[in-house]
């Protein structure tokens, strides 16, 4: 028998060394660590947000951004929690899983989950062209709708500086006319050719403000323009513009807003009120101004009449029982005026009406920040999305 042997089988002689540990072993996944799986399911993650994140335009998302980046560093720990399991099947499986979860979080996200997903417009009945203003990234700048479809939205303005405000689209839809705010605060008034496709053309400033705040306010039957020009501490007054020469001559005192009527032979404007200045109510007047009626008194600020269609009705902006602006109805004489919006304990401002006797109006009622343009019929009643910029 052998010294080995010997060792092995007598119970008395000096025992071996037990053998050494066997190393951990290294969980691996398809070849990768878990942090590497992690990775992975990060990445896919971020490429699928980028594209969905991209498919929330007309609607620039509030707060979409971080949300989907939540969501993006949770795809992450999915894929380096799965790439754990100890069982290889169970791990292959898991680790598959999470990788196709993290390509369509996103898009799920953008569809039905809130803070993430946007909502959809529905077009703007009569397909109704309609331009407007907008911040949605802090700076004003204008918009135009084509066909009342927010799927064809036009950004006309993209400045850094400069707000372009209160756009005014002229009879025949060819052109737009706008105030132009300066960092200092001077204004000026443009006029902003359109291609025919809607797209922005030659610019260029129709009226400087010289220390006063100018804008349009209606174009009159003979194709001039009327401007709301307000000097420092004042109440504004309209003045007619000669688009030609750049005259102006006097048109109403202590005026907003004007709207002609569909024939051209009445306009309907918010003026003081007589026996109390701090009162603004909707008058109606001769084409000239003349044979002024306050129409529709009221306590508050009641603005922004607009015209329907027919010429038999006016929609306008007034204060709600709630302390915010609704949106309000009155026949043309003033009769029967009533709160079209008077649930929404929200900021609500007429935009008039489309062709085929719809009622447009801006709402801050999503509480989500932005624009909102919205429809409804002229009882109140299926108030539609058309745009959120």
């Amino acid at each position: 028998m052998d010294e080995a042997a010997t060792l092995q089988t007598d119970p008395g002689g000096p025992s071996l060394p037990p053998p050494p540990p066997e190393p951990p072993e290294t969980l691996m996944t398809f070849g990768l660590r878990p942090i590497a799986v992690g990775a992975l399911c990060l990445l896919v993650a971020t490429v699928a947000a980028v594209l969905a994140y991209k498919t929330l335009w007309p609607w620039p998302p509030r707060h979409a951004d971080e949300n989907l980046a939540f969501l993006v560093v949770g795809a992450g720990a999915i894929g380096l929690a799965t790439a754990q399991i100890r069982a290889s099947d169970r791990r292959r499986q898991a680790v598959g899983a999470a990788v196709v979860l993290a390509a369509v979080i996103p898009f799920v996200a953008v569809t039905v989950l809130p803070g993430v997903a946007q909502p959809r417009s529905h077009p703007i009945p009569g397909g109704e062209t309609h331009v407007l203003y907008a911040a949605p990234d802090g700076n004003w700048d204008l918009y135009l709708l084509p066909h009342g479809d927010a799927s064809g939205l036009i950004a006309l303005t993209d400045t850094d500086d400069i707000n372009e405000r209160w756009p005014l689209l002229s009879p025949d839809g060819s052109s737009i006319v706008y105030t132009s705010i300066a960092p200092d605060g001077s204004t000026a008034l443009h006029a902003l050719e359109l291609e025919a496709d809607g797209s922005p053309g030659s610019d260029e400033a129709i009226l400087q403000g010289n220390g006063k705040a100018v804008s349009a306010d209606a174009w009159t039957p003979d194709g001039d323009l009327l401007v709301q020009v307000t000097e420092p501490g004042e109440s504004a007054s309209i003045e007619r513009l000669d688009v030609a020469t750049g005259a102006l001559s006097p048109f109403l005192d202590d005026a907003y807003s004007v709207s002609f009527s569909p024939d051209g032979s009445t306009i309907a404007y918010s003026g003081k009120k007589t026996v109390y200045p701090r009162d603004w109510d909707i008058w109606v007047a001769d084409a000239d101004g003349r044979h002024a009626e306050d129409v529709i008194d009221g306590e508050g600020f009641q603005g922004s009449p607009r015209w329907s269609a027919d010429g038999t009705k006016l929609t306008y902006t007034g204060p709600s029982t709630w302390g915010d602006a609704d949106v309000f109805i009155a026949k043309s004489d003033g009769t029967g005026a009533r709160d079209l919006t008077p649930e929404s304990r929200d900021v609500d401002s007429t935009q008039g009406w489309t062709p085929d006797g719809h009622v447009m109006f801006l709402s801050n009622r999503s509480h989500s920040g932005g624009t909102f343009l919205y429809v409804m019929n002229d009882d109140g009643s299926d108030v539609q999305l058309a745009l959120r910029i």
